[in-house]
């Protein structure tokens, strides 16, 4: 039901998360946490719902939180490595350049691709020292097959990328 404000229409509608101290030991700080955890997971979901919390919640909370930890380590190692994807001409059919893409050796998952952290580098304002590392050893890497590079720089809105072009 709309409400007015100044003779303007207004719908006002709100998104809730709840949660129990289930156990004696449960601190109002971890209560307040724990009620967080569900509004954004109501807020993530598409607002205007409530959501009580449970474990599921916290525990991808924490792998989250692990995996940030995770990525600034790799920044910080420079454990980032490219792969190279072929270009072909649509016109000619022939090779005319690799785009250089990020993958992530991650100590415990394995081989990551972009769509597994590319979100969280974006949020954790990593984005760019993934690029400019994947860029860089791709461009130092004698696996390319081409007598010639040079880098071809372009930015889209996600993800970035560094393409290596025959000249």
């Amino acid at each position: 039901m709309p409400v007015y404000i100044g003779g303007i229409e207004t719908h006002i509608g709100a998104s809730i998360g709840t949660a129990v101290a289930t156990t004696p030991t449960c601190t109002p700080d971890q209560l307040i946490t724990n009620a967080d955890l569900a509004l954004y997971e109501v807020t993530r979901s598409g607002r205007r719902h409530a959501r009580a919390f449970d474990q599921s919640m916290r525990d991808r909370y924490d792998a989250t939180q692990q995996l940030i930890v995770d990525l600034q380590d790799a920044v910080a190692q420079q454990t980032f490595e490219p792969h190279f994807q072929p270009q072909i001409s649509v016109k000619t059919g022939q090779l005319t350049g690799f785009e250089i893409l990020a993958r992530w050796p991650h100590p415990a998952l394995g081989l990551l691709g972009p769509d597994d952290f590319m979100d969280l580098a974006l949020e954790s304002h990593l984005l760019d020292k993934i690029d400019a590392i994947v860029c860089l050893k791709g461009l130092c890497t004698n696996r390319v097959p081409t007598a010639r590079l040079r880098p071809n720089f372009r930015s889209t809105p996600l993800p970035r990328s560094c393409t290596t072009l025959n000249s």
